[in-house]
């Protein structure tokens, strides 16, 4: 029995990892939602309606930090991806405008 538990909350934090390859994707639609909350009248300057061209250009800001990160040796680490997602979600407006959302992806 207590292997399964074992097994169970492995299962859970390994669950809550965010894989590199997901961690474009999942960064764009929460700052798009984010930028929406913080500043809808950018927001729909910008984008209007379409919720998809905004996550797209997120997640190409994303990946182009990953890949520079990757280029100068860089590691990334699945849990600091979800933890990167959870401060942008939790972060306050004036956090986010001023650039104070901790999001380091990688490896110690």
């Amino acid at each position: 029995m207590r292997t399964f538990g074992i097994v169970v909350l492995a299962s859970s934090l390994v669950a809550c990892a965010i894989p590199e390859e997901d961690f474009p994707s999942k960064y764009g639609t929460a700052a798009c939602k984010r930028l929406e909350e913080c500043d809808k009248g950018d927001y729909e300057s910008v984008y209007g309606d379409d919720d998809a061209e905004c996550v797209d250009d997120f997640a190409d800001i994303a990946d182009i930090f990953l890949d520079l990160g990757d280029l100068a040796g860089e590691t990334y680490d699945p849990t600091k991806g979800r933890e990167c997602i959870s401060n942008l979600r939790s972060a306050s407006c004036e956090d986010l405008n001023e650039g104070n959302a901790d999001c380091d992806v990688w490896e110690d």
